[in-house]
C-alpha cells in the first residue's frame, strides 16, 4: 500500500521520555530483524537435531550421546540471547544520564530538528543512513550504529505516527522500513 504524498506543510512535534521498556523492545526488536536469517538457520538446525534424535537406532548418523547435549544447548541458546540483550539494555540504560533519556523532535518536510541536553540539531532527511518502524517505536539510525528511538506512545494522537511514516517514507523512500498497516 502506497502512503500518502508528503504535504509541505506537515509538521509533527514529540516529546519522548524514553523508559527501560522502550530501550529493551527497541534492541530485541532490532536484534530479530536484524539476525532473521540466523533466527532461520537456527530453527532449521534445531529441527534437524530433534529429528536425528528422535529417529530410529539404527538410522543413527550421529551418536545419541552428541546429540542430547547438542539439543540441549539449541533450545537453551534463545533463553540466553534474549537473557544477554535484556540484561546488557537495561544496565546501558541504568547507567545512561538522566538528560540523555528526554528529547523532544520536530518532523516536517524537509528535516527533524532534534532538541536535547545531550545531544541534537537540525539534521536535514538525507543525513540519515535508514530508518525502522517496529510495533511500537521508530528507531531514525544516522549511522548503522547510531539512532534515534521515538516510541510511539509519546506521539499525542494516531495521525502523528502516520503523518511521520509518511514523512519517512516521502523522505527517505528504500531507506525506510515501515510496518505495513
Amino acid at each position: 500500500m502506497p502512503f500518502a504524498p508528503v504535504e509541505a506543510h506537515t509538521h509533527v512535534d514529540v516529546e519522548v521520555e524514553l523508559e527501560v521498556a522502550d530501550v529493551v523492545h527497541a534492541a530485541l526488536a532490532l536484534f530479530v530483524r536484524r539476525a532473521r536469517y540466523a533466527v532461520a538457520g537456527y530453527a532449521l538446525a534445531l529441527f534437524v537435531v530433534l529429528l536425528l534424535l528422535e529417529g530410529p537406532g539404527d538410522l543413527q548418523l550421529i551418536p545419541r550421546e552428541i546429540l542430547r547435549p547438542l539439543a540441549i544447548s539449541l533450545v537453551l541458546l534463545p533463553a540466553f540471547l534474549f537473557g544477554f540483550i535484556y540484561w546488557n539494555t537495561k544496565g546501558q540504560f541504568a547507567r545512561s544520564a538522566k538528560a540523555a533519556r528526554s528529547m523532544r523532535y520536530h518532523f516536517c518536510a524537509d528535516s527533524l530538528d532534534v532538541h536535547a541536553e545531550a545531544r541534537g540539531g537540525f539534521l536535514p532527511w538525507f543525513a540519515f543512513h535508514e530508518a525502522i518502524e517496529t510495533k511500537s517505536s521508530f528507531l531514525l539510525f544516522l549511522s548503522p550504529h547510531e539512532h534515534y528511538l521515538i516510541p510511539k506512545r509519546c506521539f499525542r494522537e494516531s495521525g502523528e505516527v502516520k503523518a511521520v511514516r509518511g514523512l519517512l517514507q516521502g523522505q527517505m523512500g528504500g531507506k525506510a522500513h515501515l510496518r505495513k498497516t
